[in-house]
């Protein structure tokens, strides 16, 4: 890593890359957050909505479940598969335009 984050470091088109990757991986993890967050409401209102008979709390509970299934089914693997995307594009970068330069630093291990 500190082999990668150095190469990182020394290019420009590397640091931009780096800032799609960080901004990739907060969209990343607020999905996971969305459908954990989803689904534990869920658990919480669909009870005690229909407990209580409230079509409010059964709505929410709906809403909840829905953003959770959505989020995970839907958003979550996209946002990885892109995650992945950009994090193979640096390592390409690197491997085509700073290989010398990358087995060097790996060598001084």
């Amino acid at each position: 890593m500190d082999v990668f984050y150095s190469l990182v470091d020394s290019s420009e088109s590397l640091k931009e890359k780096a800032k799609l990757v960080r901004d990739n991986g907060l969209l990343w993890s607020s999905v996971a957050d969305a459908a954990v967050l989803g689904a534990v409401f869920a658990a919480f209102y669909l009870p005690c909505g229909l407990l209580m008979r409230d079509s409010g709390l059964i709505y929410a509970g709906l809403v909840s479940a829905a953003v959770a299934v959505v989020s995970k089914f839907g958003l979550h693997p996209t946002v990885e598969r892109t995650h992945i995307r950009l994090s193979d594009d640096q390592l390409n970068f690197i491997e085509t335009q700073m290989k010398d330069k990358a087995a060097e630093k790996v060598n001084l291990l």
